[in-house]
């Protein structure tokens, strides 16, 4: 939900597609540690979602979960 307002296919911002599952399991593929670090606001890394707040712990967890367990089309 978060990611999706500015990496939606209309808007494509940071030349980043994150609509749908293919296109989000093709990012993952190529950038995980990138988008981990983004969404944790790791240092080295552009904090997503951008001029906002970070994403609870929670939701940070539940997203790494998802992703170590295959990120599922769930």
């Amino acid at each position: 939900d978060n990611c999706y307002i500015c990496h939606q296919q209309a808007v494509n911002l940071g030349n980043i597609t994150l609509e749908g599952h293919a296109a989000l399991t093709d990012y993952l593929d190529n950038n995980q540690d990138r988008f981990i670090g983004a969404i944790k606001h790791d240092d080295n890394y552009a904090p997503m979602p951008q001029s906002a707040a970070k994403l609870a712990d929670c939701a940070i967890e539940k997203i790494e979960a998802w992703i170590d367990q295959g990120a599922l089309n769930n």
